[in-house]
């Protein structure tokens, strides 16, 4: 799969630790999520807009990783 380089970083610190993505890291984390790279919850709402939390990386995004 070829990845762009703020989806690269975005995968790279959810591996790290990071457990939610908001903002601007919102839609990339979307798309890491339906590309089975990365779970996680949406935990959007009115007051601090979209976002997702308890964000992991799957079996498929830690190969993804190591290539």
């Amino acid at each position: 799969m070829k990845l762009y380089d703020a989806e690269k970083q975005l995968l790279q610190a959810i591996y790290e630790g990071q457990e939610v993505a908001s903002g601007d890291d919102y839609a990339t984390c979307l798309r890491l999520i339906n590309a089975g790279l990365v779970k996680g919850i949406p935990t959007s709402n009115l007051r601090d807009g979209n976002s997702y939390g308890a964000l992991e990386t799957t079996a498929v995004g830690r190969e993804e990783l190591h290539r």
